[in-house]
């Protein structure tokens, strides 16, 4: 496109000298869907301007004064030098007028995702280092990076987010838009997403849609790159990238996005060094600050209810010594005992509500409504408080100490759902379960699973040991036997196709514990807001083996490391 030159307006632009606040624009103003957006209403867009041929191809994301994320698409076909004929412009806004607020900036370095996948597009993303840092204005401000938790509850199905760029405005033009424009579209829940681009989407792209409303509306070529953008407690995140599609808004073909939140731990240990005006910082502190204000919260009423304990153990003590000498029919005000489950349990963070609504909780198996700004689960086999599964007497807790295996993520550890139970008297039940392996392609080929199991001999009675492997999506199990430890079966549960091969205490293949395989349901502790059902695959092992004595589950691992000695004979408390 060829951009013309005007003279340039003289024009005040305010450069902040107030703290950085990313997600925040300083210009106030209405969000307008589908339609041209006001000037500064997305002070993250970048533009990606090619000098050689004087047109724009890309957008991007500013994340902070040196670093812009964009698609890595972009280019796969760029056969110019960046460094000499690419520019990043920032607060842009009409491309066919200068209005003073723009910058303009090169580039340093361009650095793609090793895993990009020019076929599939997997993963589809990648830095652009700026040669010098931006100064912020009122049109130039950072989007927020949002927290994997975060990540995840906001693309639930039919969260509403926005898309900004200058790309195309139908499919049978040629002809980009002068104006940034804005277009609200709704996430879709990835099983449809999956449905209707026939298996080609892995677990790092989402798909987007327009409402019911009767126009159609999507990105479009010239939009990869662009943020597709949430507001959450008002500030704006990045929650996905334009990535691809058929067309642009047909029918039954939602646009394609790239999952920001997949490679977080990837763009942190790039841009570490810039981490002073990181526009994530700011998010995983807040989010820091208000666990450890819900936890203080959660140790006074602990201290509270010991506090009530005692009193009443008092007064149980005080009475029985009096009981003798009281008649049968003396009557008396008893203090009701402290109702612990129903009550905060430790560890179990209770879940605030988001504007008076529980949609971010909610799922195909849970249901979840808004009490005393506290989300408060109404489905059967799960906490009112917590929302996460009980069956039996096992009660699911989030990262509980006493959780008898520890799963890790390229060496990372990773957050824990589990629960301990002696109900069994004829089995010790140990079950891992975990969503994701350590790989996630469509269709879906098995990740390998380590697992490292310690134990000692089995005593004289004692009773026999099963370990269930749960996994929805496939995973090759490996399991070594460090111990000395005797396991009666092996039940493998899985949504996909997995194996599992067992190796002995000095490397030998054991091919004489019996595997039992079982399909749906699968869930690994954790079903707000996903299609698992962990209260189903509970029952399933109650009905095969009996009560489970010990779960952990995870949303994600390649190594496990279960001391199957750590959890004998204890149970969490109520």
């Amino acid at each position: 496109m060829w951009r013309p030159r005007v003279t340039r307006i003289a024009r005040y632009v305010a450069v902040s000298h107030d703290p950085i606040e990313c997600g925040v624009p300083r210009i106030r103003g209405k969000i307008i869907g589908g339609k041209t957006t006001e000037e500064g209403q997305a002070p993250w867009m970048a533009l990606l301007w090619n000098t050689k041929e004087n047109t724009h191809f890309c957008g991007g994301v500013l994340l902070n004064q040196r670093w812009v994320i964009t698609a890595a698409h972009c280019f796969a076909r760029y056969k110019y030098d960046i460094k000499e004929h690419m520019e990043v412009r920032l607060g842009e806004y009409d491309l066919f007028k200068e209005e003073g607020t723009e910058r303009i900036l090169q580039v340093e370095q361009l650095i793609v995702n090793p895993e990009f996948d020019k076929d599939t597009y997997d993963s589809d993303i990648a830095l652009l280092k700026l040669r010098q840092p931006v100064t912020y204005t009122d049109f130039i401000v950072p989007i927020c990076l949002p927290s994997e938790m975060r990540a995840m509850n906001l693309l639930q199905a039919r969260t509403r987010g926005f898309i900004t760029g200058w790309g195309r405005t139908a499919e049978i033009t040629t002809t980009t838009t002068r104006y940034l424009r804005r277009v609200r579209l709704l996430v879709m829940d990835q099983q449809t997403c999956n449905n209707r681009h026939q298996d080609v989407i892995t677990n790092r792209m989402f798909c987007a849609m327009s409402d019911d409303r009767p126009t159609a509306r999507d990105s479009c070529f010239g939009d990869s790159g662009s943020p597709f953008a949430v507001r959450d407690n008002k500030r704006w995140f990045l929650i996905g990238l334009v990535s691809w599609g058929i067309g642009c808004a047909r029918h039954r073909f939602p646009g394609v996005y790239t999952r920001v939140h997949r490679y977080t731990h990837w763009i942190t240990s790039l841009i570490g060094d810039d981490t002073d005006t990181c526009a994530g910082l700011q998010e995983r502190v807040s989010e820091l600050t208000s666990q450890l204000s819900q936890e203080e919260e959660e140790i006074k009423q602990l201290r509270e209810q010991l506090q009530e304990k005692d009193r009443q153990l008092n007064e149980s003590l005080s009475c029985s010594t009096q009981t003798t000498n009281l008649p049968s029919t003396t009557s008396g005000t008893t203090q009701p005992s402290v109702d612990l489950r129903r009550s905060t349990p430790p560890l179990e963070l209770r879940i605030p509500c988001r504007q008076g609504s529980c949609a971010h909780v909610g799922g195909f198996q849970v249901r979840a409504v808004c009490e005393d700004d506290f989300c408060s689960c109404e489905s059967p086999y799960y906490s009112r408080e917590s929302c996460l599964p009980l069956y039996g007497s096992c009660v699911i807790k989030h990262d509980a100490p006493s959780a008898t295996a520890r799963p890790s993520y390229q060496d990372e550890a990773q957050q824990t759902y589990s629960c301990l139970a002696n109900d069994n008297p004829k089995y010790r039940v140990y079950v891992l379960a975990v969503h994701e392996g350590n790989r996630h392609t469509r269709p879906p080929v098995a990740g390998d699973m380590e697992v490292a199991l310690d134990g000692n001999a089995p005593q004289e009675g004692a009773r026999g040991f099963v370990l269930v492997l749960a996994s929805y999506e496939p995973v090759n199990w490996s399991i070594r036997l460090i111990g000395q430890l005797v396991m009666d079966q092996v039940i493998l549960i899985a949504h996909f196709p997995s194996t599992v091969t067992i190796a002995g205490p000095y490397g030998e293949l054991r091919t004489d514990i019996p595997v039992l395989t079982s399909a749906d349901p699968c869930g690994y502790g954790n079903d707000s807001g996903g299609g698992g059902d962990t209260p189903g695959m509970l029952g399933v092992i109650n009905e095969t083996v009996g009560p489970v004595e010990s779960f952990t589950g995870t949303y994600r691992a390649d190594k496990w490391l279960l001391n199957v000695d750590e959890g004998l004979h204890l149970r969490d408390p109520d």
